[in-house]
């Protein structure tokens, strides 16, 4: 899952919430992932190769936070000891399932493709995915662009620009843009922005971090980047 629009995204939260609850393999593999890892998943899901470019079944394994994904990663990357644990234990755990086939075909989101067990999973690839990512772009964008106009009326800005999970205090020149580090006024602004973004924050990740910000000019935006939103923001 990557934007709030995603159905992955839609199906995680309903599990966030509490409004539904994996069942085995999946659950056993969730507590089994907390034993060894100290970290328990909010949904583990397993996708089919058909409706990706991919060959190989996909097992998504859908943490809470970002800093609980970063236990699986290595660098850039996920850990490969890790994925290759994750991945032996969950077909452990689907040999282990009554009439395997039939509960993996009702189980893996949306049906459509039926499994071949074992030969169609031994190469599993394991990721890992953080809820908090794309709730925390999804509260951004609840901010409407109305009041992000009003806000930056108020303190004097140029705009507001808000994208993905972060936020761009625009002012008018490069040098008011400076000097609000020193004045205070970058902090009134963080301030005031994050008080809109309590409402949309159901899940208090900007009450744990707060939003990334930088501030920036129309001074910048027009000379370096001739007033182009797509070549800014690449």
């Amino acid at each position: 899952m990557i934007t709030p629009r995603d159905p992955e995204y839609a199906e995680a939260k309903l599990y966030k919430l509490g409004k539904r609850r994996m069942v085995p393999p999946f659950s056993s593999l969730a507590e089994w992932i907390e034993q060894q890892y100290g970290v328990l998943p909010l949904q583990v899901r397993l996708d089919p190769p058909g409706d990706r470019p991919m060959t190989r079944y996909r097992l998504d394994v859908v943490l809470d936070t970002e800093d609980d994904r970063a236990l699986f990663r290595s660098g850039l990357n996920y850990d490969p000891a890790k994925q290759a644990a994750i991945g032996e234990q969950f077909l452990a755990l689907v040999r282990e399932v009554e009439d395997s086939r039939g509960a993996l075909s009702r189980l893996i989101l949306f049906g459509r493709t039926r499994i071949s067990m074992p030969s169609g999973m031994e190469e599993l690839f394991v990721a890992f995915s953080a809820f908090e990512a794309v709730a925390r772009i999804e509260a951004n964008y609840a901010v409407t662009g109305l009041e992000r106009e009003q806000l930056a009326q108020e303190l004097g800005l140029w705009k507001i620009h808000a994208q993905f999970e972060g936020v761009t205090f625009m002012f008018e020149t490069d040098r008011e843009a400076e000097q609000a580090q020193t004045n205070g006024l970058a902090d009134e602004c963080r301030s005031r922005y994050a008080e809109l973004l309590k409402p949309h924050d159901a899940f208090g990740y900007f009450a744990r971090k707060p939003i990334w910000s930088k501030c920036d000019s129309r001074e910048t935006f027009e000379r370096d980047y001739k007033g182009n939103w797509f070549f800014y923001t690449r």
